[in-house]
């Protein structure tokens, strides 16, 4: 669950409604410098169920019983945090191996720094956990290996498919930046550079400048989508920022809790 805080209100996206506004700048992604991504549908599919393994347990919700309230995704614990992106990868994987290679990709990439293609702000780990961590993303990495084999099958060069996987990866991380920054980070940090964000998987790696100037927009250079405007909305709730002394109340809060849908449109610098 990605929770902010107001004055008054804890304000709720769940994982999954996150993903699916990834998944809409992934579909709209093309313009400018930026080529669209091939093959799209399965890159789509993987930027919109990226958080996949989050279902089940942002219904609930997840609750920080240390806090009093609903867990952030950012201060999830190892422990918690990993079955959770397993599960969520064997469902894609299922689904589309393709899809599946780059959420595994993402998965293994939020314990390597995202591979270097971007901030990783989770709560810092302590020495205990890092055992778990390593043998999370050598489990991955070896998946990956697995996939990627069986998607190139021989076709053409190793080389021009794999700068096409990494390219992709890391437009996953572009548009789940950028959709957090819509659900979440603009109201801490309004002004934000976002990338790499490789024009094509030969082309050059572009920084896109982010702003949130308070008045509903979102504004980006350069200009990535193919609309001269977006309109973006993402299912929220609110409830009273106070603190909840089980799952259970925080489950009756949020069934009773108030509309928030984050809504702001997108529009060129």
């Amino acid at each position: 669950m990605i929770v902010r805080r107001t004055e008054t209100a804890l304000v709720l996206v769940t994982q999954l409604d996150h993903a699916a506004l990834s998944g809409e700048l992934a579909r709209r992604w093309g313009a400018g410098p930026f080529q669209v991504p091939e093959p799209q549908e399965p890159v789509i599919l993987a930027a919109a169920r990226h958080d996949e393994g989050w279902r089940e347990q942002d219904a609930q919700p997840l609750y920080d019983a240390a806090r009093r309230a609903p867990a952030h995704f950012r201060t999830v614990d190892v422990p918690t945090h990993i079955p959770l992106y397993r599960t969520g990868i064997e469902r894609i994987v299922a689904l589309d191996p393709y899809a599946g290679l780059l959420v595994s990709m993402h998965g293994s990439g939020i314990y390597q720094g995202r591979y270097g293609a971007g901030p990783i702000r989770m709560q810092t780990q302590t020495d205990d956990v890092r055992a778990v961590m390593e043998a999370f993303v050598a489990e991955q990495e070896a998946l990956q290996a697995q996939l990627k084999r069986r998607l190139w099958a021989g076709a053409g060069r190793r080389r021009l498919f794999e700068r096409a996987v990494w390219a992709h990866y890391e437009l996953l991380q572009v548009w789940d930046l950028l959709s957090l920054f819509i659900c979440l980070d603009r109201y801490e940090a309004p002004v934000q550079h976002i990338g790499p964000a490789p024009a094509a998987p030969d082309g050059d790696d572009v920084t896109l400048r982010v702003e949130s100037p308070g008045d509903g927009t979102v504004r980006i250079d350069p200009w990535p989508f193919d609309r001269p405007v977006l309109e973006a909305s993402v299912p929220a709730r609110a409830i009273p920022a106070r603190p909840y002394e089980s799952r259970q109340v925080l489950r009756e809060a949020l069934e009773a809790g108030e509309d928030a849908t984050i809504r702001c449109r997108i529009v060129p610098a």
